[in-house]
């Protein structure tokens, strides 16, 4: 089993990381574990279940998922459309931050304004467009949700009923395959994930659909529903979930 392993990688012109994409090299396979251990995003791996992806010796096509929480799906004026609302625990922290941010900053603005210290109202004002920003977040994730809408040759994604970017109406023939990426942020808190919906038109341009996904669930859900109804084949692409 080693060996036949060891020869399938040498014959390989390039193996990746199926998280995050990242060139892996044989200093990155154990072959007492028979595994691979991503050096950028530390994720593990099966050496043959990867070398089968990047190779194309076999495809191991994923499970159908069911539908996740948050998810719902309807039909009307001719559309099929998956929603999904953006309500989630993070929104009470944002809207804790706004409100004790801009406690202070009005605080701080009223000192600075009675005492005549009018560069650092300046300087609060700047402050405190962050702390209407946060609070304009806190507000989306309360109220808002996203939809996916298929049908009269037209892929429409709209978030509402606030306003936030990414809205935009695509042509359903431009697109030959969607898949789904998870999006890892480390910070000095902690790492945290997301996950990201992107489709791949016959340009090879690479299109990002909907992010901020909570779970991969999901991202692969909506990346299954969307090929269904297109009648588009699922096959594997670099960098994509881990199947």
């Amino acid at each position: 089993m080693i060996k036949e392993i060891t020869d399938k990688i040498l014959s390989l012109a390039k193996i990746e990381c199926p998280k995050c994409g990242s060139p892996m090299s044989l200093k990155n396979f154990s072959q007492a574990e028979e595994m691979f251990r991503c050096s950028h995003c530390n994720s593990i791996f099966l050496g043959e279940g990867s070398l089968n992806k990047n190779a194309g010796i076999t495809f191991s096509p994923r499970p159908e998922i069911s539908i996740p929480k948050k998810i719902s799906i309807s039909q009307s004026d001719g559309f099929y459309i998956i929603t999904r609302k953006w309500f989630g625990a993070k929104y009470f922290f944002f809207l804790f931050f706004a409100t004790f941010w801009s406690i202070f900053m009005i605080t701080w603005n009223s000192i600075s304004i009675t005492s005549g210290a009018y560069i650092m109202v300046l300087f609060g004002l700047l402050h405190t467009a962050v702390g209407v920003f946060v609070a304009y977040l806190a507000l989306t994730g309360f109220v808002n949700k996203t939809d996916i809408k298929l049908g009269r040759g037209k892929i429409i994604v709209k978030h509402y009923p606030l306003w936030w970017p990414g809205s935009k109406e695509y042509s359903a023939g431009e697109f030959i395959q969607f898949y789904s990426m998870e999006k890892i942020q480390r910070g000095k808190n902690g790492t945290t994930y997301s996950y990201e919906l992107f489709g791949k038109t016959h340009s090879g341009t690479q299109i990002k659909l909907i992010s901020g996904l909570e779970t991969s669930s999901q991202a692969l859900f909506f990346e299954q529903k969307i090929e269904n109804y297109l009648g588009i084949k699922d096959e594997a692409v670099s960098g994509e979930i881990f199947r």
